[in-house]
């Protein structure tokens, strides 16, 4: 089988053949290049539609043409050509990664697959990126979808939850922050401003912040 790979301007710069008969008959992965492939980035630059507002990063081609054909137009899809070429290929794309608002990290569930993902993490725009966690003992989408178990990669990118810097919160996260401390009836009063509707909305002064008593 042959992976073609292109650039962003949309030459094709190689391409990844995979002997699968091989690979049955001995064990072992049988893969090789043709073409420069230093130039190679991410598996499906080709195909990635106008329409797509989010972007998933996967790897491999497997896994790549396995979310490309789950989800919808609205998910432009693109795959490592293995996990260790993660840090190069986001280095590579910084430019057009940039575009999408939110970014979806689906690499292998492995230890290369969680360095890579991790790589990731660190070089993505903050608050850009979520984390799509596959259900237990299984190692990427496309054994999924092998298994007829589609709907489970769907509910995963659903599940997936935004990645923050430290500190900083999703919006319906303060709103529920903001009404557990206002409604909390049970809050202990700190020091009394000596006005209770005052103290049970705030929960009195906190010490070190405000100086003297309330007259």
């Amino acid at each position: 089988v042959c992976f073609p790979y292109y650039d962003w301007e949309g030459r094709l710069v190689g391409s990844k053949q995979r002997n699968f008969a091989q690979e049955k008959k001995t064990g072992k992965k049988s893969m090789w290049y043709d073409g420069d492939s230093s130039k190679v980035t991410w598996f499906g630059i080709n195909t990635l539609s106008d329409k797509a507002t989010k972007l998933i990063l996967t790897e491999g081609e497997s896994d790549t043409m396995t979310f490309s054909q789950v989800m919808s137009q609205e998910f432009g899809v693109l795959g490592l050509s293995g996990a260790s070429s993660a840090e190069r290929a986001i280095r590579g794309s910084f430019k057009q990664l940039r575009k999408y608002k939110v970014i979806y990290l689906c690499f292998d569930n492995d230890d290369a697959g969680i360095e890579a993902r991790d790589k990731a993490l660190a070089l993505l725009p903050p608050g850009c990126a979520r984390i799509v966690v596959l259900p237990g003992g299984v190692k990427d989408v496309n054994e999924l979808l092998l298994n007829g178990r589609q709907d489970e990669i769907k509910r995963a990118v659903d599940n997936a939850r935004p990645i923050l810097p430290r500190g900083i919160v999703e919006d319906d996260e303060m709103v529920r922050r903001a009404m557990t401390y206002t409604f909390d009836t049970d809050r202990t009063v700190q020091n009394s401003t000596g006005y209770e509707a005052l103290d049970s909305v705030t929960g009195g002064l906190t010490p070190g912040r405000c100086k003297g008593a309330v007259s």
